[in-house]
């Protein structure tokens, strides 16, 4: 199942025996995404030396050799030049195409001494906030990148992400002020923030 654009992976189907997974597919793994994202595994024995042998599917990537490497859920891939988080929804396997956003902030007040030290930013996914306030301060030269978010909902629908300045726990809407500042937004997210001190023309 993609959530983002389409690309090729591979998924394999690992023995369990006691417990203990394999450490290798049990078989070939299968492209999928190619032509097809429908995948099966047949002629799984039940029995492996009378003990009952159970098998779960997992996405792999090569090692680069003749081995693979199993993907675990919530890991973070790259495919085509593109990240994806991998999930496991019983025997399907979820790619959701991630994201970053880098936000800067420019002052346009004559370097004045009542520049702040810091401002608060957060990030809003359809109009909730998400993760944890960040500060910008001018050690990071005010700027700071919102990574690995995921693109796309479970549905596949795109999700809307935009970057406010804080004052205290409320959002600063674009036009607004924080003391004898005004706030603007531009960009792609509300990812470039402008703080123009009010008597600066």
């Amino acid at each position: 199942i993609w959530h983002g654009e389409q690309t090729t992976a591979y998924v394999a189907v690992y023995q369990k025996l006691d417990g203990t997974l394999g450490a290798q597919p049990y078989q070939t793994p299968v492209k999928v995404g190619e032509t097809s994202n429908h995948f099966s595994f047949s002629n799984l024995p039940q029995y492996v030396g009378g003990k009952v042998a159970t098998y779960e599917v997992y996405e792999v990537i090569s090692d680069g050799h003749s081995g693979w490497t199993k993907v675990e859920s919530g890991s973070k891939i790259e495919l085509n030049g593109k990240d994806y988080q991998v999930s496991y929804d019983g025997a399907n396997v979820v790619n959701t195409e991630l994201m970053d956003i880098p936000v800067t902030k420019t002052w346009i007040d004559g370097e004045s001494a009542d520049r702040p030290g810091s401002v608060t930013i957060a990030l809003y996914q359809n109009d909730q906030k998400v993760g944890n306030e960040v500060n910008l301060t001018a050690a990071a030269n005010w700027k700071y990148t919102f990574q690995d978010l995921p693109k796309y909902d479970e549905d596949g629908d795109l999700y809307t992400y935009k970057v406010y300045e804080m004052n205290g726990d409320q959002k600063v809407e674009n036009n607004g002020t924080i003391g004898d500042y005004t706030v603007t937004y531009a960009g792609e997210n509300q990812r470039n923030i402008t703080h123009k001190l009010t008597d600066i023309d």
